[in-house]
């Protein structure tokens, strides 16, 4: 029974190398992106969540969300700039903002980022209070069994 638990502890512990986090992220902010060009404007949300969830290190957890949120919501606009007016589009909201006509289509950009971050982190804290019920009901599953049961 005890070497269950310790195979399930250690495969949610053991550390992940940097190769594996920076290739992870890539993969993240490529699913926020396709999933954005389909329609899913949550998707930071839920791949956030996935990614605290499977990542361990609160650094790498909140961090990596904030730049896949971002970043999946970034590249499809930085990509599209060439060959769709987003610039102009980007002004035209944030006249109807409030922000002026002139130079103010960078701040729309801004404003893209921040969502998805603020969407990325609220999903990411979700999977990091996950994870850690996870964690506390495998390393104790007795006590975990007996707060269940009432005894």
């Amino acid at each position: 029974m005890d070497l269950e638990v310790d195979q399930r502890t250690d495969r949610w512990t053991r550390p992940w190398h940097t190769h594996q986090v920076v290739l992870g992220l890539v993969g993240a902010t490529l699913a926020v992106w396709g999933l954005t060009a389909l329609g899913v404007w949550v998707a930071p949300l839920v791949v956030a969540f996935l990614w605290a969830l499977g990542v361990p290190g609160t650094f790498r957890q909140y961090g990596g969300a904030l730049l896949l949120g971002a970043g999946g919501y970034l590249l499809p606009l930085a990509i599209a700039t060439p060959t769709v007016p987003v610039g102009r589009t980007s002004q035209v909201v944030a006249s109807i903002m409030g922000f002026g006509t002139h130079g103010t289509g960078l701040l729309v950009w801004l404003l893209t980022a921040i969502t998805a971050a603020l969407l990325a982190v609220a999903g990411a804290w979700v999977g990091h209070a996950s994870r850690q019920l996870v964690l506390a009901r495998s390393t104790h599953p007795d006590q975990a069994h007996h707060s269940a049961s009432g005894s």
